[in-house]
């Protein structure tokens, strides 16, 4: 896992699972593979607005912060899946309450 300035740095824990799963593009990776793997090409038509190289970046920091699990496969192309690791479900519960929310806020403003 990443550590960022947090072993010098005390950071507030909130601020630290922000730092993992904050953003537009990040939330919306974990979303997608809440209900199981996925291949990189259909991440990209399923988060519209995602370039391809965000896209790579943000998978790659997922990763590297243990969130997701990249399985490559011998193929030629090589064919790439990513799933939530048992670190990344623990995030699950987080999602469906931010969803929930965000339901309710809508109902709420007519929107």
């Amino acid at each position: 896992m990443r550590h960022n300035s947090y072993t010098s740095h005390p950071a507030c824990p909130i601020e630290i699972v922000f730092d993992l799963i904050g953003g537009k593009w990040k939330s919306a990776i974990i979303y997608n593979l809440i209900n199981g793997t996925k291949r990189y090409s259909w991440l990209q038509k399923n988060i519209p607005g995602i370039t391809p190289r965000m896209l790579t970046r943000q998978l790659k920091d997922l990763h590297t912060n243990g969130l997701i699990i990249k399985k490559v496969y011998a193929t030629v192309p090589p064919t790439v899946e990513y799933s939530l690791s048992e670190y990344g479900k623990e995030f699950i519960p987080l999602f469906q309450l931010m969803h929930n929310l965000g339901i309710t806020f809508m109902k709420n403003n007519d929107i």
